[in-house]
């Protein structure tokens, strides 16, 4: 377990000092994804203190921790550097910037993003492709005028959207796969 004494500034300008007392190397990702992200995402002292209670022990540093975060809710900055307790004197001493650890691990997380949402686009695709079919199954039924120009200009434009994805429609009704690369 490793353990990080915080020195947070709220976005009320307050500043504050707490400990996260389990896993917070930003590698272990439960620091950066359970306190910081949804920390940085508020804009709301009260809300912040409620969050950081939840997950820290308030007003309280420790000997023993491995890290010293610099958070700053207000410019969203964080930092990371090694904490160094030195026994005799009783005093901290901040140690080596450490920050890119951190700044890696939010790259990682990105990467992670980018590709769920190559999967998630591909399967809007699919989704938007099956419409389209369905478009196919108004022409026997009755329909004014006026609403099948509206109904023909909306099939035109998700066609329109999968084109700017590289996909076009693939109107094989033998076919499971309604999409062609293009």
């Amino acid at each position: 377990m490793t353990r990080s004494n915080l020195y947070i500034t709220l976005s009320s300008g307050q500043q504050i000092v707490c400990v996260a007392d389990s896993t917070s190397g930003p590698e272990q990702g439960y620091i950066v994804e359970e306190v910081f992200t949804p920390l940085l995402n508020l804009n709301n002292s009260h809300k912040e203190i409620k969050l950081l209670k939840k997950h820290c022990t308030m007003d309280e540093k420790r000997a023993n921790a491995n890290y010293r975060y610099y958070i700053n809710l207000i410019t969203k900055e964080v930092t990371m550097f090694e904490e160094h307790f030195n026994y005799t004197t009783e005093k901290f001493r901040k140690g080596k910037e450490i920050t890119e650890r951190y700044t890696r691990y939010l790259e990682k997380l990105n990467n992670q993003d980018n590709e769920n949402q190559i999967d998630t686009e591909l399967k809007a695709l699919n989704t938007i492709a099956e419409m389209v079919l369905k478009f196919g199954q108004l022409h026997v039924l009755n329909i004014r005028e006026e609403d099948l120009k509206q109904l023909d200009m909306v099939r035109k434009c998700l066609e329109k959207v999968i084109r700017d994805n590289g996909y076009r429609m693939n109107y094989d009704e033998n076919s499971n796969n309604h999409l062609i690369k293009i």
